[in-house]
């Protein structure tokens, strides 16, 4: 933790010249570090600043923060853009034990945090808010939404932020705040968008949740939730490469066309690709134009979901043409790609798949093996590790390495 001298001087209300001895005094026994940089100072380890900090009486601590909210916020009203300096001033509201203001805090270092492409953060911001919804008046006032609606962009948050536990719990929840019989379409909509990720799911998870948005969305209403619907289905069978997946991806193309959805339509061009690529009788520069078509799409939503689906899909459609090495360098774009939108767990890991597959088809197995191993030993998504483990002992067969028998062993 660094802070400004002038909001030392702010917060702790001594005049400059008493602060400058008391600051001298720490820096000389080794307490504080000057950093010169921020024009400020940081304690010289976390163990000093807690041990400073459990030294204050309950009500001290309160008041403390209380303080440093105060100075933070007045900067924060200068510049509402400073996504970290909006979380510091959300944390001290609410240590201040100041809810209100802590609600409404969140929410504003949640906005930030988006607009940052800082979905870790914004996740986290959600949360508390959420955490504070019950605790606050008129929360649904100060929000602009009702909680369904907030657990449902905490939802977007946690998988652009890779994680699937989160993702799931704010989707559940959101689900479970929606009166199905009550406001059928918007239980639709949320079963549209936020049934957990659907390639994961058995027929029986599956199938009822779509059947049940597919009655409430009638086809004679086009809607952009009926096309999410259409997609997310086609994705499923695709996935498990059911021929149904193409005219399920035509139909979503067909209903975003009706409401002016660019996003899904983009989604539901590329699955069309793949299946004019694999199943249509191995056209596979129809693919490629089809993929452009999505990338266009996407292009025009300024959804960078598309985008990152579309990127995905070429490098998979390259692999099968036999073009390893554009594939592979489409993998390692994207991965740069996605570090810049700060969604480096989730789908840089899938890149990283991607990217593994193409090195072990041009015959580079150290690389591969480099990579997959580096991956495997980071906190992965579940989906990611299965794959790269795959791809690990793929590697290690082919090499005829001693370690091959117990890496094929450990995938049952």
């Amino acid at each position: 933790l660094r802070v400004v001298h002038d909001d030392l001087v702010a917060v702790t209300g001594l005049d400059p010249r008493g602060l400058d001895g008391v600051l001298n005094e720490a820096v000389v026994e080794q307490l504080l570090r000057v950093d010169r940089d921020l024009h400020g100072y940081a304690f010289r380890h976390a163990l000093l600043r807690e041990a400073v900090y459990d030294d204050l009486l309950p009500g001290e601590q309160t008041a403390l923060h209380e303080r440093w909210a105060g100075v933070l916020q007045r900067r924060l009203d200068e510049d509402a853009t400073d996504a970290g300096l909006a979380v510091q001033v959300a944390h001290h509201w609410y240590a201040a034990l100041d809810l209100p203001r802590a609600f409404s805090a969140s929410l504003a270092a949640a906005d930030a945090a988006q607009a940052a492409h800082a979905p870790q953060e914004e996740m986290q911001m959600l949360e508390r808010a959420l955490q504070l919804w019950a605790r606050v008046t008129n929360a649904e006032s100060v929000a602009g939404c009702d909680r369904a609606a907030l657990l449902e962009r905490a939802a977007d948050a946690a998988f652009d932020a890779g994680d699937d536990d989160r993702q799931d719990a704010f989707s559940k929840a959101a689900l479970a705040a929606v009166d199905s019989d009550g406001h059928p379409q918007r239980h639709a909509h949320l079963l549209s968008r936020h049934l957990p990720h659907a390639p994961t799911l058995s027929a029986e998870e599956f199938l009822p949740g779509m059947d049940r948005a597919r009655a409430a969305l009638p086809a004679d209403a086009p809607s952009a939730d009926r096309a999410w619907t259409l997609w997310k289905l086609a994705q499923w069978h695709h996935m498990l490469v059911h021929v149904v997946a193409a005219d399920l991806a035509a139909q979503a193309r067909a209903e975003a066309q009706r409401v002016s959805d660019r996003e899904v339509e983009s989604f539901a061009v590329g699955i069309l690709a793949f299946a004019q690529a694999v199943a249509g009788c191995g056209e596979l520069d129809t693919g490629l134009g089809l993929l452009e078509e999505a990338r266009l799409l996407a292009v025009e939503a300024g959804s960078e979901r598309a985008h990152m689906f579309y990127r995905l899909s070429l490098s998979e459609l390259l692999m099968i043409m036999g073009r390893f090495d554009e594939a592979r360098q489409v993998c390692v774009e994207g991965r740069e790609r996605v570090q810049r939108y700060g969604q480096i767990r989730t789908h840089a890991k899938i890149w990283a798949v991607n990217e593994a597959a193409a090195l072990i088809a041009l015959g580079h197995w150290d690389e591969a093996l480099a990579l997959t191993e580096h991956l495997l030993a980071q906190d992965l998504p579940h989906f990611s590790e299965l794959a790269l483990s795959h791809l690990r002992a793929e590697v290690l067969t082919y090499r005829g390495d001693p370690q091959a028998p117990d890496a094929v062993a450990a995938l049952d």
